[in-house]
């Protein structure tokens, strides 16, 4: 036997207004300032399930043409089908005068799921009069496919190349550079 409650909106006795209302299609409309605990399932694509963050604000140089890490790097756990986007600041001291810069890479683990074309993606201009300079670069990197299955754990990290191998600095003075990742569900 089923039972079935017909009406077209819910209050509270002691409201003043309904907290939820529905139209003659079905539709549920909830208040502004609705508070939901617990998980919402049902939904639909697009929700941010979690964000998490890593940071670097220990100086870290890097000389080399070849990728390897600064340190910067953050773990996540996501479920089946999500897709992770990756929120990356960097903060770099370069010598113009000596024309440096670096490229950097994203890995899953130890899959590149994104590479600069370049080992020069932020450089320094060999023409430049001035010395060094500071330099905050962002990416936004989504990627699409990280595998997860809601119980394992993803490190994503960053690895640098230098144009030349030349050296650059990263968090000078303990300015900071960021991984953010905000993991969306399917």
């Amino acid at each position: 036997m089923t039972s079935k409650l017909i009406v077209n909106s819910i209050r509270h006795t002691g409201a003043s207004a309904d907290a939820i209302t529905m139209d003659a299609s079905g539709n549920v409309t909830f208040p502004a300032n609705a508070t939901c605990s617990g998980t919402a399932t049902g939904f639909g694509g697009g929700k941010i399930l979690q964000i998490v963050q890593g940071t670097l604000t220990s100086q870290a140089s890097h000389a080399s043409s070849s990728l390897g890490d600064i340190g910067l790097n953050a773990s996540i756990t996501p479920q089946t089908n999500s897709k992770i986007l990756a929120l990356i600041s960097i903060q770099s001291g370069i010598d113009y005068k000596t024309n440096r810069g670096y490229g950097i890479a994203l890995l899953r683990d130890s899959t590149a799921t994104y590479t600069d074309p370049l080992d020069y993606a932020i450089q320094g201009n060999t023409n430049a009069t001035v010395g060094d300079g500071r330099i905050k670069s962002c990416w936004n990197i989504l990627d699409t496919s990280p595998g997860g299955n809601g119980s394992t754990s993803i490190t994503y990290k960053i690895q640098v190349k230098t144009h030349g191998g030349r050296q650059v600095n990263f968090c000078e003075g303990g300015n900071q550079s960021s991984i953010t990742l905000i993991e969306i569900g399917a």
